[in-house]
């Protein structure tokens, strides 16, 4: 079974894939490469919430097993902006979530397109050595074994000086 996070997550990521503009585009602020940032926020987000919605409120596809609370989605109520809640959703995560989140990325890819903003960011070096750092943390049985084992000479930057054992008494 896949999350909603992961599935938002590969599709923001397929989104960005195709849609990105090049940093020879994005030199100078235009509404061209903005819009398509835009649209690849919203095409993505539409079609996932919108095919939730459907899915869980208006086919009823899990039913109420899995509801949190039972009841339906507010209608005609005054603490919602449209009187609404699938309206005042919609509009907040649209109109604000959205634009925010095209505003950033416009501002990081016209930084990065003039040389302000680090060009390719690589996180793969910092999770790999993150990685390696748990898969050679100690098991019990390393630590019964071997009480006074030292730890490789490769300490994260994080670290100012590294443990002098492995495993603790």
């Amino acid at each position: 079974m896949i999350s909603t996070t992961t599935l938002s997550l590969v599709t923001g990521l397929l989104a960005l894939w195709f849609w990105a503009p090049s940093l020879a585009e994005t030199v100078t602020l235009r509404p061209g490469w903005i819009i398509t940032i835009w649209l690849s926020f919203l095409i993505p987000h539409t079609a996932l919430a919108g095919g939730l919605h459907l899915w869980l409120y208006r086919a009823k596809g899990q039913g109420t097993r899995l509801k949190y609370d039972q009841r339906g989605q507010t209608k005609d109520n005054g603490s919602f902006t449209f009187r609404s809640q699938l309206k005042d959703n919609m509009f907040w995560s649209l109109a604000s979530g959205i634009s925010f989140a095209t505003l950033y990325t416009s501002l990081w890819f016209w930084a990065a397109g003039n040389g302000w903003a680090a060009r390719r960011v690589s996180n793969w070096s910092l999770m790999w050595r993150t990685c390696r750092g748990f898969a050679s943390q100690p098991t019990s049985a390393d630590c019964s074994s071997a009480r006074s084992t030292t730890l490789p000479a490769t300490v994260l930057p994080m670290q100012r000086t590294p443990p002098t054992t492995r495993c603790r008494s």
